[in-house]
């Protein structure tokens, strides 16, 4: 490297100290560690300076010292560059209005812990400097030209193997076109009283035993993923109660009646299972009469969705009218007598809230105006939860009657102070002129990752329009092909459609592909996904 190149990392490596201080200042609980990075980010431009003006001809000593150098500051410009990606993160406001500097922090370091190494930006920092200063004591002259072996290959082992982690994700996403970090502008330098004005203290190496250093690493093998496991049927026991799926007219003229919500539960996944206890599904609302799904086919509504819920004890129910898209949910119980019970009640009449394991169905009263819980659906498993969860808020959503807002489902809120699912990945996609946002899900309880897409714009933008269950797929070698910088293939997806006459969109030989809408998501998904894979293999 040529002394201007060593002079640019130096100054690169001060500019990056002047933008964590905006972070300083707006992440007061992260103090300590903004600080230490500031502090190791300075003292590694006094090092790079210190080689650049006092050992021009450093590449002269040795071969591998050479390398050395060229080695660590190549991770450190990597390193660099994801930290300039994250200032320019905080460009973009949340709802409140607020810059999401903690947020950005967060999945920076996230970043840099779980894909590239498992280094945190302080330890990455610190492994740079300390590697800088035992080289400039080599530097030094003829009496300082031996230090600690093992040391020293310690510190090159943890950054050649946290360079090829980085050069390894450089290279998966380099088909894609992104604005270059270094058009970030840094803040102007600011006075820093709590850096105390110190001075940086050079290395001084464990001395014994001494011997010669600069020698080569071996690299570590990678095991291979996990086999993914196979599709099944989910094909429920059906309990004795009519089932109706024509339409109203003459029998001369019946035609079979379908409906996207009879195709969610055709297939589905070997079911992950939920943790959080099985007390048992219960309805709390009105028994109806003995002829209610004879009055239910009277008025022209036919049955869409059976799931059991409790063996043959308990099952829930969906139902559809064709004319005008009203919806009805049935809860039928077998008690030990072997008398059936059901309740039934309108979609719009009901507030959808998860709580752990369980759907909890929530009816506003009158007087007062009080929700009182109607239904408590528990689900042994996670995918059918999350199933029966969208196809009941997208009936909902698509039935006529609308609802006050204060009925609309709140799938993803706080229980005790904890979230059932945790939003990874936010972006924007794009399918002709429909804009939907697209996310990951990682559900706190099962540990498994789904998709989920709903419309960008308008008054649906709370309804699912299609999800997918990623866990085992994601950790294939070969899932994400990279089309171009906006269009992402999945070459395993299974996605579940919660609306009539829509797929996602597919390439020419039937892949499903996510069309972003900036080259900036799509990266950002894709090392999402990098990230999360190594969660998932767990």
């Amino acid at each position: 490297m040529t002394r201007e190149e060593l002079l640019r990392a130096a100054d690169n490596a001060d500019e990056v100290s002047a933008g964590l201080q905006l972070f300083l200042d707006n992440i007061p609980q992260r103090r300590t560690d903004i600080v230490d990075c500031i502090r190791e980010l300075l003292a590694l431009g006094s090092a790079i300076r210190e080689i650049a003006d006092e050992h021009p001809n450093y590449e002269m000593v040795t071969p591998k010292l050479t390398s050395d150098v060229h080695m660590c500051i190549r991770s450190l410009e990597l390193t660099l560059r994801k930290v300039r990606v994250m200032f320019g993160e905080t460009r973009h406001l949340k709802y409140s209005g607020e810059r999401p500097y903690a947020r950005a922090w967060e999945e920076l370091n996230g970043h840099f812990t779980i894909i590239e190494g498992g280094l945190s930006l302080m330890a990455r920092l610190e492994t740079y400097d300390v590697f800088l200063q035992v080289i400039l004591s080599v530097l030094g002259g003829p009496d300082s030209a031996y230090v600690d072996k093992e040391f020293i290959l310690q510190c090159r082992h943890r950054i050649s193997s946290l360079l090829r982690s980085q050069e390894s994700i450089e290279d998966i996403i380099s088909g894609l076109s992104f604005q270059d970090p270094q058009e970030w502008s840094p803040p102007p330098r600011m006075p820093m009283p709590w850096l105390d004005e110190f001075s940086f203290p050079r290395l001084q190496p464990m001395m014994p035993p001494m011997s010669p250093i600069w020698s080569d690493l071996s690299d570590d093998g990678i095991p291979p993923p996990a086999p993914d496991p196979p599709w099944i049927p989910f094909s429920p026991p059906a309990p004795d109660i009519p089932t109706t799926r024509w339409s109203s007219n003459s029998s001369a003229t019946r035609v079979p009646i379908s409906h996207w919500a009879m195709k969610v539960f055709e297939y589905v996944r070997s079911g992950t299972p939920l943790s959080n206890g099985y007390a048992g599904s219960q309805c709390f609302g009105r028994e109806e009469p003995p002829d209610l799904f004879q009055r239910l086919a009277t008025d022209s509504f036919i049955e869409v969705v059976r799931l059991p819920l409790d063996g043959a004890k308990f099952w829930v129910s969906l139902y559809w009218r064709p004319a005008n898209h009203r919806a009805r949910l049935v809860c039928t119980s077998k008690k030990d007598a072997g008398l059936v019970v059901s309740s039934c009640i309108p979609l719009s009449a009901l507030k959808l809230t998860r709580c752990g394991s369980a759907l909890a169905l929530w009816r506003l009263e009158r007087e007062p105006k009080d929700f009182k819980l109607w239904a408590r659906l528990e689900f042994q498993f996670y995918e059918p939860l999350v199933l029966f969860y969208c196809t009941f808020t997208a009936m909902k959503d698509q039935d006529p009657y609308k609802c006050p807002k204060l009925l609309r489902d709140k799938y993803h809120s706080l229980e005790n102070d904890k979230v059932n699912e945790k939003e990874e990945y936010s972006g924007e996609i794009k399918d002709d002129t429909m804009l939907h946002a697209l996310r990951i899900y990682r559900d706190m309880d099962s540990k498994c990752f789904r998709l989920e897409a709903r419309p960008r714009r308008g008054l649906h933008t709370e309804t699912p329009i299609w999800t997918a269950f990623i866990t085992k797929d994601m950790t294939k070698p070969d899932w994400i092909r990279i089309v171009s910088s906006k269009v992402l293939q999945l070459n395993e997806l299974h996605p579940y459609v919660f609306c009539p006459n829509y797929s996602p969109p597919q390439g020419k030989k039937g892949k499903y592909q996510l069309h972003f809408t900036t080259a900036r998501d799509a990266e950002k998904f894709l090392i999402m996904v990098h990230t999360l894979k190594k969660l998932a293999r767990k």
